[in-house]
């Protein structure tokens, strides 16, 4: 095939494989500071220019082509929804440190905006792509890039040519290095989009287009895209040939025998051994074209069933990705508030791993006492005196209190805490060294976790006391610590039960 009015470059004669120039577009001059850089794809696909030049990578590298629009020029596309027209325009040259470019792409390709006039080509365009490349399909990658982060090169192209900032998909083709852009703003269309520019992109460098004849309108979209159809046998003439031919070999005709003399030749009478042989020849032509006929039918079905296979996979792949891009929605688990620990009670709990080292030589019987302030205040009024009548003038040296509102110093007491609620609430540890006890305050409030620090220590030091026979000091001007100090020893001998 060949490129009619294909417009290379003014000094070299270089120009995209089977691209036409538009005839808004004059070629601009090649800058002096241009220098090849030649990426050819394996096996590079034959070129379809009609002055018979090769493609632009193989003269001058990716940056040969520098046709540019006229100045009373318009854009090929000045919306993101382009006449019919004009389906196809063509990115004439992308950045030299572009990805594409660097991957060995060439810097030319075709771009194409979904149209729902031409749904009946975009919904046929995986049967063209295999039409044209075969099993090679299966290689095309689609690459989506809705917010223009992974192919900014070509969206910074895409403005130049008129369009307004619509999503994009590239799609490739690695074993052929050709790449084309299709613009839609939901995906199945940008998919469908992309497929077609690049069966465009391919039948630029395809040697026939016989095979892809069949389908409506894709002829007449390759001209339009300036993609020279002119040796392409039309689909009457290709069935016509297709019905003449007879199981891969042409049918032999009878011989005849021209002489000048007609009567003598009418009277030419042929052997009977000839005879024979000519027609046990023609029943072994007949049977060998039968045969033949009979494979190549086995070989369409198989290539049908074939083709089918791919469609099914297209068709899951295409769900597959609808699937994986749609979000999905977050599950919302119910609310369970957390259980947050007795208030104004006596609790007790144990140390049992993980023991801090100001700790260990502690009694692992730990006290805990929680309070919000809100009740009991007689008890926790009465803290500062109470710690002061059972450990003497000097509780302030004796006694020693942390506030660990994180758990960050000790989250062994955190974890001990987590026994008696699962609400995490601040703490104040206190902890008396002389007599090896400790106890814990809890509360959210600072205030109220530290009187009840203060409270339970106090109830430690008269537990122990009792425990090795001590008399305990007057108690009877704090009656209500009197009480606590009887609720806390029962609760202790309930919980070693």
């Amino acid at each position: 095939m060949e490129l009619s009015g294909g417009v290379p470059d003014a000094a070299s004669g270089h120009g995209y494989a089977g691209y036409e120039q538009p005839s808004s577009y004059s070629p601009g001059p090649r800058p002096s500071s241009f220098k090849p850089t030649p990426r050819p794809p394996p096996g590079p696909p034959p070129g379809r220019a009609a002055n018979g030049n090769s493609h632009p990578w193989q003269q001058g590298g990716s940056q040969a082509w520098k046709g540019k629009p006229s100045k009373n020029s318009k854009p090929a596309v000045e919306s993101p929804n382009p006449s019919l027209d004009t389906p196809v325009v063509w990115i004439q040259t992308l950045d030299e440190n572009s990805s594409l470019v660097l991957q060995g792409f060439p810097a030319v390709g075709p771009v194409m905006h979904h149209h729902s006039d031409l749904q009946h080509l975009l919904s046929s365009a995986n049967n063209i792509l295999y039409d044209l490349i075969g099993d090679e399909c299966g290689d095309v990658e689609l690459k989506h890039d809705p917010e223009w982060t992974d192919y900014p090169e070509v969206g910074e192209a895409l403005t130049s040519l008129g369009f307004g900032e619509v999503a994009l998909c590239v799609a490739v083709c690695p074993g052929r290095s050709i790449w084309a852009v299709g613009l839609a703003s939901k995906q199945k269309h940008r998919q469908q989009a992309a497929r077609l520019s690049l069966c465009v992109a391919l039948a630029a460098n395809a040697d026939s287009l016989n095979d892809v004849a069949k389908h409506d309108g894709f002829l007449q979209l390759c001209q339009s895209a300036g993609i020279n159809t002119e040796d392409v046998v039309s689909a009457p003439a290709a069935q016509k040939a297709s019905s003449s031919w007879s199981g891969g070999r042409p049918k032999k005709k009878p011989k005849t025998y021209e002489t000048e003399d007609e009567p003598f030749a009418e009277s030419v009478q042929t052997a009977p051994e000839e005879e024979a042989l000519l027609a046990e020849q023609a029943e072994l032509e007949q049977e060998e074209a039968l045969l033949a006929e009979k494979a190549e039918l086995e070989q369409e079905e198989a290539l049908l069933a074939e083709k089918a296979d791919f469609e099914q996979q297209v068709i899951a792949q295409e769900a597959e990705a609808e699937e994986a891009w749609q979000p999905k929605a977050k599950e919302k688990k119910p609310y369970v508030p957390e259980v947050a620990m007795d208030r104004d009670t006596a609790l007790w709990t144990r140390l049992l791993e993980d023991i801090p080292e100001q700790l260990v030589a502690m009694s692992p019987e730990i006290l805990v006492l929680a309070s919000d302030g809100s009740g009991r205040k007689g008890l926790y009024s009465q803290a500062d005196a109470v710690v002061a009548k059972l450990i003497g003038d000097n509780h302030q040296e004796e006694v020693e209190y942390v506030d660990d509102s994180d758990w960050s110093l000790f989250p062994a007491v955190g974890s001990a805490l987590k026994t008696l609620g699962e609400k995490e609430e601040c703490f104040v540890l206190a902890s008396c060294p002389s007599r090896c006890l400790c106890a814990v305050g809890v509360g959210m409030k600072g205030k109220n976790r530290w009187a009840a620090a203060k409270v339970a220590i106090a109830v430690q030091v008269a537990l122990q006391q009792v425990e090795i026979g001590e008399d305990l000091p007057d108690l009877s001007e704090f009656q209500a610590f009197a009480d606590f100090i009887e609720e806390a020893r029962a609760a202790k001998d309930f919980a070693s039960l």
